[in-house]
């Protein structure tokens, strides 16, 4: 009997009808540093109006995010920027300050008709990030989960300190994600302000700089062999 496998040149596709508001997927070939085209029809009521996206990760100029989303908006794609608020004491004073979770980097969602090469000569863009050749693609459940965890003003409010009591991390400490979209991944520990720890850790293709909440890591135990 021969076993049916996806072939690998293959991806599928989130699509959503905004006629009927139906949900599927199409399969659609890979195509290195492009979109593709979508769907024509809903299989459900054969609208041609479909919400189409393929989400791919953005490095940005440091510090140079808002100005990208602004831009890329502009020119009609959709972008998203998890943010996350939290107070700091600076000069004595407690501040809120909003920052990104992912400084240097943003996402952008590509829909019909839409390319690459724009984005990527955008002002504030150092580039879109490859990975073997190919444009990072961010999995449409990563976004969803990052959603699911903001308020109605787009942005994340970490907990205040002063929770349960916990051992601090130290700088150059070696952690594991154990929530959210890199869960699994192992980190370094940059500093660790109570709120949020701040570290370093490997993805879309290179060593990110990432925030965490305590809760989302949990310390590597090194075991002696024997």
């Amino acid at each position: 009997m021969r076993r049916a496998t996806q072939r690998p040149d293959l991806r599928l596709v989130p699509c959503r009808c905004l006629g009927c508001g139906l949900e599927f997927t199409e399969r659609k070939p890979l195509a290195a540093g492009a979109a593709g085209a979508a769907p024509a029809r809903c299989p459900g009521c054969g609208s041609d109006a479909l919400h189409w996206l393929e989400w791919f990760v953005v490095q940005t100029h440091r510090g140079a995010e808002p100005l990208v989303e602004r831009k890329l908006e502009a020119q009609g794609f959709e972008t998203f920027c998890p943010r996350y608020r939290r107070v700091v004491n600076r000069a004595r004073r407690l501040v809120t300050v909003v920052r990104a979770f992912l400084p240097s980097y943003l996402f952008v969602g590509l829909a019909r008709g839409q390319g690459l090469y724009t984005v990527n000569k955008t002002q504030g863009v150092a580039t879109v990030v490859h990975n073997n050749g190919r444009a990072e693609r961010l999995p449409e459940s990563v976004v969803t989960e990052w959603r699911k965890r903001m308020g109605e003003s787009g942005i994340i409010d970490v907990p205040a300190a002063g929770g349960p009591r916990r051992e601090k991390y130290e700088s150059g400490q070696e952690v594991e994600v154990v929530e959210g979209c890199f869960v699994g991944a192992r980190a370094i520990v940059e500093v660790d302000s109570g709120q949020t720890i701040d570290v370093w850790l490997d993805a879309f293709n290179g060593r990110v700089k990432a925030s965490f909440y305590p809760e989302a890591l949990s310390p590597v135990v090194r075991r002696l062999p024997g």
